[in-house]
């Protein structure tokens, strides 16, 4: 797997940041001296900013790295789902019996198996005698829901 490249970008601007931070601190130490001494203060404090920032963005570029990879090996784990689906049988229920079945046998005549248990299914509650039903009137206490 190729490392992604907006990953590299900031890879690269962490390394600036922590290689050019630390020489232009330094630099600026002795540039604004106190009573004509090196000024380890700006020295010191610089180079760890620098270092943080730039540690910063390599963290940055590492967690965009492994999304990627996980990105990578989701679209593989989906693609080999996809072929074993694909290659497998498959169970329906057909008059209340399973029935093993191909994707040749779902796709011909262009016709699905029903789930014939579906077309008894109760739907809903009678308000009355809070049983399942399907139909109205209910089949238990005869109300209309009128």
């Amino acid at each position: 797997m190729e490392e992604n490249g907006v990953a590299k970008v900031i890879r690269i601007i962490g390394w600036i940041f922590i290689i050019g931070g630390v020489i232009s601190s330094l630099i600026l130490g002795g540039i604004f001296t106190i009573y004509e001494k090196y000024n380890w203060y700006i020295a010191i404090i610089g180079s760890v900013i620098s270092i943080v920032n730039g540690i910063i963005f390599i963290g940055f570029s590492e967690i965009i790295n492994l999304l990627q990879t996980n990105c990578d090996k989701q679209a593989e784990i989906i693609r080999e789902i996809k072929n074993t689906e694909n290659s497998l049988s498959k169970t329906v229920i057909v008059n209340n019996s399973l029935k093993q079945t191909t994707n040749e046998d779902l796709t011909s005549n262009n016709k699905k198996p029903i789930d014939e248990t579906k077309n008894t299914a109760h739907t809903w509650r009678c308000a009355k005698c809070n049983k399942m039903i399907s139909e109205l009137p209910c089949p238990y206490c005869g109300d209309n829901f009128n």
